[in-house]
């Protein structure tokens, strides 16, 4: 914990620790699961299997391009696996932004659950 998170919870009353501790902030699973049950959840379950199936056939042409024997057959998958790599890598770059939203988000409903109990 860093110093805000101590400051906070020694200006916090009994109430306000047990909506501290239920909105506490998600690993990377967690968020990975709130990001299937949002609004986008479709999408990034597509983008899923999109990346095993990019990610097997990355698999093969690698296999394919080490077990090569002349010099087009290697050179041929070892441009594909490269490609295939280079596109796995921008299919999960494209989620962090959502997941850094997700983040935002749920931070900035716990803000307001802190703040509305305050005002009760």
């Amino acid at each position: 914990m860093d110093y805000l998170d101590v400051r906070v919870s020694e200006l916090v009353n009994d109430q306000d620790k047990h909506l501290l501790r239920a909105s506490q902030q998600y690993g990377w699973r967690g968020l990975w699961r709130l990001m299937l049950r949002s609004r986008l959840g479709s999408v990034v379950k597509v983008i899923f299997v999109i990346q095993f199936v990019v990610a097997v056939a990355a698999i093969w042409t690698a296999i394919q391009f080490f077990q090569a024997v002349d010099v087009l057959t290697a050179v041929k998958y070892g441009i594909s696996a490269a490609t295939l790599v280079i596109l796995l890598a921008m299919l999960q770059l494209a989620m962090m932004p959502h997941m850094h939203a997700e983040r935002l988000i749920r931070a900035m409903k716990r803000m307001e659950i802190l703040l509305l109990s305050r005002t009760q």
